[in-house]
């Protein structure tokens, strides 16, 4: 799992993502782009639960499916990740309690913000995003706060620390770094907003396991 934050809003979109993937008992495994962007599609695309899902769609949209736009892709996106899921499922065993969800973020054939996540719970079916926040695990938002780019360090904070509240197979792992992204409708630009105090650390233990 992971940590993803993002604004949806009229005029651009933020996302904001860290970068630690794990092994199923929590421990660090490799760290991660958990979103990617789409310049042809002007579309970020983000994913969270059973890793290397999102990776393999983006893949399938950029090299081999001719794509007018994200309301393009929210009609052929149920069929297509419910083919991925199901080779997953075969190749690694997935456990039942295991998901994956894909957001997809962007500027709409129609020139306007548009967003929608394919939920493996739900038969990757494609279901509309509201204006707003969204984030995912949970945590609250800063308050007076309107800019995810001000307000991701403490929210990613307090999302580890509810996390760590609750018993180890139970929890989401997040750490690594935090990535953002800023679309608008004229371009799209990632930085790294911050570090995580324990990364050094976790690095290392992925390396000794690796």
């Amino acid at each position: 799992m992971s940590s993803l934050i993002f604004q949806l809003n009229t005029d651009c979109i933020s996302v904001a993502t860290d970068t630690l993937a794990t092994l199923p008992d929590g421990s660090p495994a490799v760290f991660s782009t958990k979103a990617m962007y789409l310049p042809h599609l002007r579309m970020i695309v983000a994913g969270t639960g059973v890793a290397g899902i999102m990776g393999q769609w983006v893949q399938q949209m950029n090299d081999r499916m001719v794509l007018s736009g994200i309301l393009n892709v929210a009609f052929h996106a149920p069929t297509n990740l419910r083919r991925i899921w199901a080779i997953a499922q075969a190749e690694y065993d997935l456990a039942e309690d295991q998901t994956a969800t894909i957001y997809h973020l962007g500027i709409s054939e129609e020139n306007e913000t548009f967003g929608f996540m394919s939920r493996s719970t739900n038969n990757f079916r494609s279901e509309t995003l509201r204006s707003g926040w969204g984030v995912k695990p949970e945590c609250e938002f800063p308050e007076g706060e309107t800019d995810l780019k001000r307000g991701v360090q403490t929210m990613m904070a307090q999302q580890r620390s509810i996390q760590a509240s609750k018993p180890a197979n139970e929890r989401i792992y997040i750490g690594g770094e935090c990535m953002v992204w800023h679309l608008t409708r004229n371009n799209c630009v990632s930085f790294k907003a911050f570090e995580f105090s324990d990364h050094k650390d976790q690095r290392a233990q992925a390396l000794k396991s690796f």
